[in-house]
């Protein structure tokens, strides 16, 4: 039946009941209704009783579901009908609780949480930390080192000025093998609310090239120099500031002084001018110390004293130091720490994401195992089949060439990593090129290429670049290119190698 048709008693039909609503149970408070009226249901294909002006009690229908007996509360005046088994014939095909026979109540979760360890992970906001006593014991270190540097000085809220807000930031300082080496809680600015040309100007801060690193590196081992790294404690808090920046007190702790801002005097983390103000403050030390800055790379300092030489490589807070005087280069780092605090770090063995291992016979293994394994566990392919190649020689990759991808930021994401990754990684450098040249609107093709990179890293994960001592610092270098390989514009891809001696540097 559709619609409103007539009964065997001549009541129009009420609108149709789905199963659904057969599988749901009787409110108590409609177990004895007042009035009751017959009812046809198409579904049923029978008869029942809807309220009318007489008090009657209620009496339930016994409906027989695919096997499944269910009593159905529907009141009736007549008494014969009030025990009728009513076959329910659907016609559609959908599956749902009630011919499935799937009638168990819900399941409601309870309000617990899950216990985490916050000794193992990074706490999500400064309220988790300060409950944990290694996190909380870090964020007061923090505290006296801006104390002790003397960081700021609380002043009234100058008018019109920009008062610059802070956070909590955590991080967990790992080794290769992952192991946690100590906890580090800094108090970072939200440099994006400041204004250029208010309170900031310049912030380029130049950092060492990895053609440096390389070239330092092949020159100590052929020399038989040692190598050495250290790293400064708050780096940034040594940074002066030429310019008026205002911050809230810190967030989480007791305020020192109501109503009041911290004027910094020095650089802290999170500032836009920060690493430009450390890299100022330590070449001028430098320089005290009668080291030079190198013509090609500002970032390395070198000395050339009483014919002894000593190199010192930069990046932001962490050095490598290395010279022909293993004496001379203790010196330097103890003038160092009297100055700034630092931590020595003993041989070279871990430096920016870099792993040197060393192999014996004046020879090093420069690797990025670690940091190849946190980008497969990124993109959740710990588990991927490996790959012989990084690209196949057929493949050729153009704009527009499939379907857009889904996701542009993880592929822009991801192809940024390995270009990171082809500092030691050389046989990526021509795939990792040719995907890289389209981050605007990369394409499935272009994703798909992007995953056999990383398969074919997952088949190789232990291998870097090997530098031997060399008998000579003779340059040799090698190019090539094709011919007009590019289909978007016609133009030649090129590439070369240089090798210092036997050790490639670039």
């Amino acid at each position: 039946m559709s619609g409103l048709e007539k009964s065997p008693i001549g009541t129009p039909t009420a609108p149709t009941i789905n199963d659904h609503t057969l599988s749901m149970s009787t409110p108590q408070h409609l177990a004895t209704p007042t009035t009751s009226q017959n009812i046809a249901h198409p579904d049923l294909g029978g008869t029942s009783q809807q309220p009318s002006s007489t008090t009657q009690s209620a009496s339930p229908i016994q409906v027989p579901i695919k096997g499944i007996e269910k009593v159905l509360p529907i009141n009736t005046t007549n008494s014969e009908t009030a025990q009728t088994s009513i076959p329910i014939t659907n016609t559609h095909a959908m599956t749902t609780r009630s011919k499935t026979g799937n009638l168990k109540p819900r399941t409601f979760l309870t309000n617990t949480t899950a216990q985490i360890d916050y000794t193992k992970v990074i706490p999500d906001t400064a309220k988790q930390a300060l409950l944990v006593p290694q996190w909380k014991q870090t964020m007061d270190t923090e505290l006296q080192a801006l104390n002790r540097c003397k960081t700021w000085s609380l002043v009234d809220p100058p008018h019109n000025a920009i008062i610059v807000t802070c956070k909590w930031v955590f991080a967990l300082k790992k080794n290769p093998q992952g192991e946690i080496l100590r906890y580090k809680a800094r108090l970072v600015a939200k440099g994006f609310q400041q204004k250029k040309g208010v309170d900031y100007e310049e912030i380029f801060s130049p950092v060492v090239r990895p053609t440096t690193i390389r070239i330092i590196i092949t020159i100590a081992l052929t020399q038989g120099w040692v190598l050495k790294q250290f790293d400064f404690d708050n780096a940034f808090l040594n940074g002066f500031l030429t310019e008026s920046v205002y911050m809230q007190q810190p967030p989480n702790y007791p305020v020192v002084v109501p109503n009041k801002v911290c004027k910094l005097h020095k650089a802290i983390y999170g500032l836009k001018q920060a690493p430009r103000a450390w890299y100022k403050t330590l070449s001028q030390t430098l320089h005290q110390f009668g080291f030079k800055n190198a013509t090609h790379d500002i970032a390395l300092f070198i000395r050339n004293r009483n014919k002894e030489i000593t190199y010192i490589l930069v990046y932001v807070d962490d050095i490598v130091i290395t010279g022909s005087n293993s004496e001379a280069i203790q010196v330097v780092i103890n003038q160092l720490n009297s100055i700034f605090p630092l931590k020595d770090l003993g041989k070279l063995h871990y430096f920016l994401g870099l792993e040197v291992t060393d192999l014996g016979t004046k020879r090093l293994l420069l690797s990025q195992t670690k940091y190849t394994k946190d980008l497969l566990r990124k993109v959740d392919m710990t588990d991927a089949k490996p790959m012989p190649t990084p690209i196949t020689s057929s493949l050729k990759l153009f704009h527009n060439d499939s379907d857009l991808f889904d996701d542009p930021k993880k592929f822009r994401s991801i192809v940024g990593a390995l270009q990171y990754l082809t500092i030691t990684r050389s046989d990526i450098a021509y795939s990792v090129n040719r995907c890289s040249q389209f981050m605007q609107n990369p394409t499935i093709a272009q994703w798909k290429a992007v995953k056999r990179i990383l398969r074919y890293l997952q088949g190789s994960i232990q291998q870097g670049i090997i530098f031997n001592k060399c008998t000579n610092y003779r340059i040799l270098a090698f190019s090539n290119a094709d011919w007009a390989s590019d289909l978007d514009d016609r133009r030649s891809i090129s590439g070369f190698c240089i090798f210092l001696g036997t050790n490639l540097i670039s």
